[in-house]
């Protein structure tokens, strides 16, 4: 059952055309005559002349790459400082909170202790008064 499962799949999509000219499988005019190789290629004998040029495009290339790792370098360096100072600030402010919800707790605890000599002081008048 399994084997039913599987797509009959052709392998041979991209093999050579057949040597007898069936419709356009034969069709040399598009690649000038050249089966499988680019018009792109360059002969092997010009290499001495593009020597130089490589040469230097290899050394702009060696020069921009410094470049850019300098440029990486430095951007990371400011995110890693901007983190720091935001990591300072942060915890300043944390300290902050922290002090005021000391402070709060401290004046919340002070009302609730007022509060309850005040409940206590008019019990006592109207016991007193009775």
């Amino acid at each position: 059952m399994r084997k039913k499962e599987f797509i009959p799949m052709n392998l041979q999509l991209f093999a050579e055309p057949p040597a007898g000219g069936d419709g356009d499988a034969g069709d040399t005019s598009a690649t000038g005559g050249k089966s499988g190789e680019g018009s792109n290629k360059a002969d092997p004998d010009d290499e001495g002349d593009d020597g130089v040029s490589l040469a230097e495009q290899v050394a702009q290339l060696k020069v921009q790459n410094a470049k850019l790792k300098k440029a990486n370098d430095k951007a990371t360096s400011e995110a890693a400082s901007y983190k720091k100072q935001l990591r300072e600030k942060q915890t300043a402010e944390e300290i902050a909170l922290q002090e005021k919800a000391e402070k709060e707790a401290e004046r919340e605890e002070q009302f609730q202790k007022l509060l309850r000599e005040n409940t206590i002081t008019k019990f006592e008048k109207n016991f007193l008064a009775l």
